[in-house]
């Protein structure tokens, strides 16, 4: 009969993984035979296939020479549990501005100690200027090691609502102190203008005095994303 051994540590599985290879730990001698045992096709492990135990798994190697002897020799597998993860909750829709939301504030997440992943996410923070309304929406991945290294994610949506176009109608940039005020145009209109010498929707030079200041309008849609735009103009 042929010398057969297996031998090695293989890597303990999760019983919500699918694929192990079986060639990548455990060292069997001569090469060239075949694997089998639960959940064994070729020489792929499919713990899922199988479930968790409290025993381990026996998989058997056996090899054939060329005289048409056989020999088997087995080494063992632990297949865990893996976790039960969930990622609950309506998460609140976001402007594109928004670069500062904390997750867990509308969901619930299961257990806890995992992380998130996701273009934006930095902690348990959501960026949504990162994104954008054109990635909305965006998935978040919650996911959970547990103590055996076993790991399971869940995920969840966020909507991201674009913020609107705001800017201010043309102004002179330069203008004398002595200058009369000038009426201000923002669009969309009914938004709010603010900086020296603005009062309501005018601007008087010789009011906010000499120097460089700046002219803002804000605006805020009906979806509750808020823009604004600002403009300089310089009183000599």
């Amino acid at each position: 009969l042929p010398n057969v051994t297996y031998s090695g540590n293989l890597v303990s599985q999760c019983s919500n993984y699918q694929i192990y290879d079986l060639t990548t730990s455990g060292f069997v001698n001569p090469a060239g035979g075949v694997f089998s045992g639960p959940g064994v096709s070729g020489f792929i492990f499919n713990p899922s296939a199988v479930g968790p135990s409290a025993n381990p798994y026996y998989i058997t190697y056996t090899y054939t020479d060329q005289n048409g002897c056989s020999n088997s020799d087995s080494n063992s597998n632990m297949v865990y549990s893996g976790p039960n993860v969930s990622f609950s909750g309506t998460l609140a829709a976001q402007c594109e501005n928004s670069t500062s939301y904390n997750l867990l504030t509308n969901a619930n997440v299961f257990p806890s100690g995992g992380y998130f992943i996701g273009l934006g996410v930095s902690g348990t923070n959501f960026n949504a200027s990162v994104v954008g309304s054109s990635g909305s929406p965006a998935t978040i991945i919650y996911t959970y090691v547990d103590n055996n290294g076993c790991q399971a994610s869940a995920y969840n949506t966020i909507d991201i609502i674009p913020v609107p176009n705001v800017s201010i109608g043309s102004l002179d940039t330069i203008r004398c102190i002595d200058a009369p005020p000038v009426t201000l145009v923002g669009l969309p209109a009914g938004g709010t203008f603010s900086g020296p010498g603005v009062i309501g929707n005018t601007f008087s030079a010789s009011i906010a005095g000499v120097g460089n200041h700046a002219i803002i309008y804000s605006y805020m849609a009906s979806n509750g994303c808020y823009n604004f735009d600002t403009t300089y103009v310089n009183i000599q």
